[in-house]
């Protein structure tokens, strides 16, 4: 039986309570190291806004300035919130990469050149700190989580147990 990763804790952001599940995705034990994944690069959550709605606070949109956020990556598709072209955290760059549910998310067409876009995204640093999210921040969110996680060590139990918290 693997041992248990120790998750490090993200401090509490004032101001983000109208977003679900704002967490940062780092801090798992990198498999078979005494290393972490780093914190404080990707941070994950529900939506920001609903079309026009915004629905983080001015307080929330304080927090993510003060973590020094630099991109937005919405992963939910345009049939589905009334989608902003824009972040609204100022001066943060905006990348829609939509990930429409009701297809596999991995196998379906219309989904892979989004997870592509993702990581091409996650792999220029100049995009870091880095928050991404779909509609309430589990299944997309948590797929991608998941995913880049997976890819950067963390074991398969760690990996389960991260997603199953939020689902």
């Amino acid at each position: 039986m693997a041992k248990k990763a120790k998750k490090i804790k993200l401090k509490s952001h004032k101001g983000t309570q109208k977003v679900l599940n704002v967490r940062d995705i780092g801090g798992w034990k990198v498999s078979k190291s005494n290393k972490y994944i780093n914190q404080n690069l990707i941070y994950r959550c529900g939506r920001l806004h609903s079309g026009s709605n915004i629905e983080i606070t001015n307080e929330g949109i304080q927090a993510f300035q003060e973590l020094g956020i630099k991109t937005e990556i919405d992963l939910r598709y345009s049939g589905e919130n009334s989608i902003r072209s824009e972040s609204v955290i100022p001066n943060v760059s905006f990348k829609s990469c939509p990930l429409d549910f009701h297809f596999d998310y991995l196998s379906a067409e219309i989904n892979q050149a989004s997870i592509r876009s993702v990581f091409e995204i996650f792999a220029d640093k100049t995009n870091y700190p880095v928050i991404f999210h779909c509609s309430i921040g589990t299944d997309r969110t948590g797929l991608i989580a998941f995913l880049l996680n997976g890819l950067l060590g963390v074991e398969v139990d760690d990996l389960v147990r991260g997603h199953l918290a939020l689902s």
